[in-house]
């Protein structure tokens, strides 16, 4: 995204009102945070089903359901956000 002149795009996407309130937060820093930690977290969960010996482990379906939904606001967070710089050229 730097090459759109977009350096900090998940500071920008924690202000999106969606996105905040799937956390229960206000605060855009909260948001910021709260994202990087939930990526994190989807990809250590990803990386320890893909790399596991016997490839049985799992998640319930609750947990799948709510990291698509959280890919979801962050796709619609991120697709706001750069309309709004793309807009302002």
């Amino acid at each position: 995204m730097a090459r759109l002149g977009i350096s900090k795009l998940i500071e920008t996407m924690a202000e999106n009102v969606k996105l905040k309130a799937y956390f229960g937060v206000t605060k855009k820093e909260d948001c910021h945070i709260r994202t990087k930690t939930k990526w994190i977290e989807f990809y250590d969960r990803r990386n320890e089903t893909v790399h596991s010996l016997g490839g049985t482990t799992g998640f319930a379906i609750e947990v799948i359901f709510d990291y698509i939904e959280f890919l979801e606001l962050v796709a619609e967070s991120m697709k706001v956000t750069v309309r709004r710089i793309i807009s302002a050229w």
